[in-house]
C-alpha cells in the first residue's frame, strides 16, 4: 500500500473509530486490535490444520456423532 494510500485508510478508520457511540463495539474493538497487534489472532490455523480438522469433521459426520441444528436449539433456545 502506497504512503498516500495507507495515511487515508488511517484516516477514515480513526474517523469511524471516533464515530462510533457504542461502548461494547469500541471495547470489543480494542480488544481485537491488541490480539491482531500482537500477533494472536482469535484463530489463525495453517492451511494443513484448517485441512485436519475439516478431514475430522467429515470422519464424525459420518460416525453419526455430533448434533443438527434443531438439537441444537433445543439445547440452547437463546440462540434461535
Amino acid at each position: 500500500m502506497a504512503p498516500l494510500e495507507l495515511n487515508t485508510e488511517k484516516i477514515n478508520l480513526a474517523r469511524d473509530i471516533l464515530n462510533e457511540t457504542d461502548g461494547n463495539f469500541i471495547s470489543a474493538l480494542a480488544g481485537y486490535y491488541y490480539l491482531v497487534k500482537q500477533n494472536k489472532y482469535p484463530c489463525d490455523f495453517s492451511q494443513e490444520e484448517k485441512q485436519l480438522r475439516i478431514n475430522q469433521s467429515l470422519k464424525d459426520y459420518e460416525q453419526g456423532k455430533g448434533i443438527n441444528q434443531s438439537e441444537l436449539y433445543n439445547r440452547h433456545p437463546e440462540w434461535k
